[in-house]
């Protein structure tokens, strides 16, 4: 009974992964074990994104699901991300090889997460990885606790035709729902789905491809007030306004229902020179983003109707990402370079004119080498680093905001060999962080300038600042029945501030290190 109980669990999952696991056939002699080692979490990446050049590497099958939690302590950061954040998560992905010429591939994961003490922001969008919002957006000053919960999915197929075509298929869907505890309460209810169709031709050593994709989000916020007669002015901290471009405040009585809708669209073209033991590939994608701003009619509700367009936020995105990876004798090795430049236009319907403009350069290497020897790894060593140049304008003249920064980041794991069923990895790791260049010009045009004061300046003194973090993870390995593997894995972070000059812009930012940890079980199979 336990035998088909297993194969019964190990069918229904299959099934599951047609349309959200992944895939791969390879020609190599030996195969790749994506979850053997973070080192091979890049090509994971990779094989996600591009199906279609790793035909000539052997990914071994595998199902991983994982529980984890995690709690985020934040105090040196920007003031439109929360001071402490738990996450409860659920993950599951694989990858399933149908035959020599057709594969899966995929991921499904369930989240549900708590923020504390967000202020300046009725957005879903956070600054924890971005500097400054997307524009168009209400806020009140006063803080207040978000409760999530987050579905994504995603899966996709690719086929290698005997005529030398080779073709694959990605879909996604992501719905989330969030909302805040306290007055003011907005809740948003988006959903985001889309696709990408990619053909390719392959002559010996050689694919080029061509892709396309489209995706679709619909955003829905609403504000309500269960104390309403504090949506006044005189109530500084709960009056509800609006932030269009960056500094730039205003009063727009929409606030009440609003619709967000986002349309993306683009194509994609790549080229891979492979041989036995290594491949090098390169892609280009363009991509155009228009997000419409829709506001309420006469009678408090939101159609997506044209007339009632606000604003609208345009961004364009120019993507070059070039990939080496060679697989020796013992060693295995990657480098990666991307090149990313980013534009985006927010245009005021009722203004007719532009208001905004955003221009984002980034660069970024990575490399890694990693030695494993009858599945025990040696060492892993990986190294990179990012460097981008940013500039936001808020052309009715409130913000002028550059920054060139820089990022290095090492990182060293091993395995610690306890006997055949048990064995530890360790990781360690450090990043450093500084501004290589900053200008903040702000000009106050009124005596509202609570945006500027509490977001635009604190935000630029926290950006200001070198910064070095620091990581390390424990994972504790052991081998299961029939091919199977649990995980029990462990991962502390901390960010401290390394010098004072934050003190020319905001001398009150609090630079007390940051704290964050993570502990989860998966089973891998």
């Amino acid at each position: 009974m336990k035998s088909n109980s297993t194969m019964n669990l190990k069918l229904n999952i299959t099934l599951l992964m047609v349309f959200v696991s992944c895939a791969l056939q390879a020609q190599l002699s030996d195969t790749i074990a994506i979850k053997q080692n973070i080192f091979f979490n890049s090509f994971q990446t990779q094989l996600w994104k591009n199906p279609l050049f790793y035909t000539e590497q052997q990914f071994k099958d595998y199902t991983f699901t994982q529980i984890n939690f995690s709690q985020n302590n934040s105090n040196l950061k920007r003031v439109q991300s929360a001071e402490k954040t738990n996450r409860y998560a659920f993950t599951t992905e694989g990858i399933f090889n149908l035959n020599s010429r057709s594969r899966f591939f995929g991921d499904v994961s369930f989240s549900k997460y708590y923020e504390k003490e967000i202020g300046y922001s009725f957005s879903s969008e956070r600054t924890d990885d971005q500097n400054v919002l997307s524009p168009n957006y209400f806020y009140a000053p006063k803080k207040g606790n978000w409760e999530h919960q987050q579905y994504w999915l995603q899966g996709g197929f690719s086929h290698h035709f005997e005529n030398n075509i080779v073709m694959s298929v990605k879909l996604f869907g992501d719905y989330k729902k969030s909302f805040r505890t306290i007055d003011p309460r907005p809740q948003i209810v988006y959903a985001h789905y889309g696709g990408e169709l990619t053909f390719g031709y392959k002559i010996k050593s050689h694919i080029v491809t061509f892709s396309g994709l489209l995706s679709r989000k619909k955003e829905n916020t609403s504000i309500i007030y269960m104390d309403d007669y504090k949506n006044a002015p005189v109530y500084t901290e709960t009056f509800t306004r609006f932030s269009t471009g960056y500094g730039r405040t205003t009063f727009d009585n929409s606030y009440t229902n609003h619709i967000d809708l986002f349309t993306d669209k683009g194509f994609g073209m790549g080229y891979q020179f492979s041989k036995e033991k290594w491949n090098i590939n390169s892609t280009y994608r363009y991509n155009k983003t228009m997000t419409d701003f829709y506001g309420k009619d006469g009678n408090g509700n939101v159609y997506l109707d044209e007339q009632y367009i606000r604003y609208k936020y345009r961004t364009i995105n120019h993507t070059v990402a070039v990939n080496g990876f060679f697989k020796g004798q013992t060693k295995n090795y990657f480098a990666e370079l991307l090149l990313k430049k980013q534009q985006g236009d927010n245009f005021s319907v009722l203004e007719q004119g532009q208001n905004y403009r955003m221009n984002i350069d980034k660069v970024s290497f990575n490399s890694g080498i990693i030695k494993v020897k009858n599945g025990i790894t040696s060492y892993c060593f990986e190294a990179g680093a990012n460097a981008s140049q940013q500039k936001y304008i808020d052309l009715l003249g409130s913000t002028h905001k550059e920054l060139t920064d820089l990022v290095i980041h090492t990182d060293f794991n091993t395995d610690f060999y306890i006997n055949d069923q048990n064995k530890i990895n360790f990781k360690t790791g450090i990043q450093y962080y500084t501004a290589l260049q900053e200008e903040l010009t702000t000009v106050k045009l009124s005596s509202e300038n609570l945006f500027l004061d509490n977001v635009v300046i604190p935000d630029h003194a926290y950006d200001v600042t070198d910064k070095l973090g620091a990581a390390v993870t424990l994972n504790y390995q052991h081998k299961l029945s029939n091919k199977k593997e649990l995980r029990i894995f462990a991962n502390w972070n901390s960010l401290v501030a390394l010098n004072n000059d934050y003190q020319k812009y905001d001398s009150s930012l609090n630079t007390s290190a940051n704290n964050n940890y993570t502990i989860g079980l998966a089973i891998i199979y």
